[in-house]
């Protein structure tokens, strides 16, 4: 006599799943990019970069790496900061197959001015640079990039500051992406989340940040604009609000 095995509907059910719409992870797009919040930060080494997972170079001018006390989310964010005209850049490239590839991040601005040959921010992948032109002073601001590789390549998003100023990267995502996502020619800028603004009313007693100039009030415990706290800002005389 032969002996029947029920069959559970638990164990059916992934079954009807995979026969209809095959693996779930063909579908679901992963981020490449390694610690895209920049959260993995380090001792600064002899190139003065302070994240473990992301490179970059300072090519001149009195420009620096640092940790962004300003997040769009999670605790901290790539700061590029320039106190005269230069050059600098953070990047992380990896090896990539030919395939169609979707870029976002958010940039944020503060002082940004111009630098040579006019230049201010500017993004890179795959060789291509593209000027920004993004100065002055903006808030979190969604950047998306779509590009064909057609061979394999070693690349990735590449973010940089030409300009004095303060400028902020967050949340960068490199995704693999079918066909039917639009190419785009240039980075795309979305409307920025929200301006630049204090929290609250600035009145009797309000301080001037050590690092970036703008007024505060004490009882914000940081800087509105530059993300600083008081007890660890630094003096910098170039900026006086």
């Amino acid at each position: 006599m032969q002996t029947r095995i029920p069959i559970s509907l638990p164990l059916v059910f992934p079954v009807v799943l995979l026969s209809v719409f095959g693996p779930f992870e063909i579908s679901c797009a992963s981020n490449l990019i390694a610690d895209p919040s920049f959260e993995m930060v380090k001792t600064r080494d002899s190139s003065g970069m302070v994240f473990a997972k992301w490179a970059g170079w300072k090519y001149e001018g009195d420009c620096s790496f640092e940790v962004g006390e300003v997040p769009h989310t999670g605790k901290t964010s790539a700061l590029l900061e320039c106190s005269s005209t230069g050059k600098i850049r953070i990047a992380q490239a990896r090896d990539l197959e030919p395939g169609r590839y979707r870029i976002t991040a958010y940039i944020r601005g503060l002082d940004i001015g111009i630098g040579t040959w006019n230049l201010n921010t500017e993004f890179m992948f795959a060789e291509k640079y593209f000027p920004l032109k993004k100065d002055g002073d903006f808030g979190w601001t969604r950047l998306t990039y779509v590009a064909d590789l057609s061979a394999r390549t070693r690349t990735g998003p590449s973010f940089g500051l030409w300009a004095p100023g303060y400028f902020w990267i967050d949340d960068v995502s490199m995704e693999r992406v079918g066909g039917e996502v639009e190419l785009t020619a240039v980075p795309v800028l979305d409307r920025e989340e929200a301006p630049l603004a204090p929290p609250g009313r600035l009145g009797a007693g309000a301080v001037h940040c050590p690092r970036c100039g703008y007024r505060n009030m004490p009882e914000w415990k940081k800087c509105y604009a530059c993300g600083s706290l008081w007890r660890r800002a630094r003096r910098n005389p170039r900026c006086r609000r």
